[in-house]
């Protein structure tokens, strides 16, 4: 009996250690735009959304979900998409090649994600191990560690980088020049400049010329202007509304190829200029479904993956 009551002692000890490690914060953060549920799961009712940064009162986990205060109510967010910090106050590093990610400093550690090169990384934190540099980086709904060896930390390193990023944003020149924006991105053979894409028709010169001069102020800095190769009324706004496209025509399939044909994400991919759709366990008959009932436009790139993350 000793025992026993011993032993459920020590659960009672470790079990709230192993909990989500959000537990241990009143506060947390949408990490993108998010549903937010009246249950654990996506059979329950939407009752509202958060965007990326807004701030909900974290009451605990449900499995994989949060359990959240929103709008004077009880409801649930799932897990991935929330943090203890919110990404937009951190550095962002552009990752120059794909790397996997670990659960701790060092390259013992179990895998817990990966990033693929070009994206963009929040980085928390860096710690040095054995003379090495470790970044701490949110990937997949999580913190994890990468080596710093991957990732442009001249960007987050030099100060009049970060503010020419900023001076180009708060200037609203993509906003005034929103039909020739695609977007910025990290690229391991250019580090040294601010990538910028646009579209297929777009004068890149005088492109270059005007973002250099809202930039002159911050010596040493450059710019480097690349077209798509995609149609040129693939904007930032076409490739956005690709996304919505997609989900509404999925919903409306008849319910039997709906149940054949299930994505884990569509999305479009920077660097590379591509536009990529995650089908799960992708065959021909899959990619003909897609072609029938969803979009037959050649630029769509179809990736086999075994598994999906779910759907918010």
């Amino acid at each position: 009996m000793k025992k026993a009551l011993s032993l459920l002692l020590v659960l009672a000890i470790l079990l709230p250690a192993a909990a989500n490690a959000l537990n241990m914060y009143d506060t947390v953060y949408a990490t993108t735009s998010v549903n937010v549920r009246s249950g654990t799961g996506t059979k329950y009712s939407i009752v509202g959304g958060l965007k990326r940064g807004d701030r909900v009162e974290w009451l605990g986990s449900e499995g994989k979900w949060g359990r959240v205060r929103y709008g004077g109510m009880i409801c649930y967010v799932y897990g991935k998409y929330l943090s203890d910090t919110d990404l937009d106050t951190l550095p962002v590093y552009p990752i120059l090649k794909t790397v996997k990610v670990r659960s701790s400093p060092g390259r013992k550690y179990k895998i817990i994600g990966k990033i693929k090169e070009g994206e963009m990384k929040p980085v928390k934190s860096i710690t040095t191990v054995n003379g090495k540099e470790w970044l701490e980086v949110f990937c997949d709904g999580k913190w994890g560690y990468i080596s710093a060896e991957v990732a442009d930390k001249k960007l987050a390193s030099n100060p009049e980088k970060e503010k020419a990023y900023q001076a180009i944003e708060a200037s609203g020149y993509f906003t005034r020049n929103s039909s020739i924006y695609v977007g910025i991105f990290g690229d391991r053979n250019n580090k040294e400049y601010i990538n910028v894409r646009v579209t297929r028709d777009a004068d890149t010169d005088r492109i270059g010329r005007e973002l250099a001069s809202i930039i002159s102020s911050f010596p040493g800095v450059k710019i480097r202007v690349v077209k798509s190769q995609l149609p040129s009324y693939a904007n930032k706004e076409y490739l956005a509304g690709l996304n919505k496209l997609i989900r509404e025509r999925h919903n409306a399939m008849p319910s039997w190829a709906r149940s054949q044909l299930q994505f884990a994400s569509y999305y479009y991919d920077l660097v590379n200029d591509i536009y990529t759709v995650q089908v799960l366990n992708l065959d021909a008959e899959k990619a003909q479904l897609f072609k029938q009932y969803i979009s037959d436009w050649e630029y769509i790139r179809l990736e086999y993956v075994s598994e999906l993350i779910p759907k918010t």
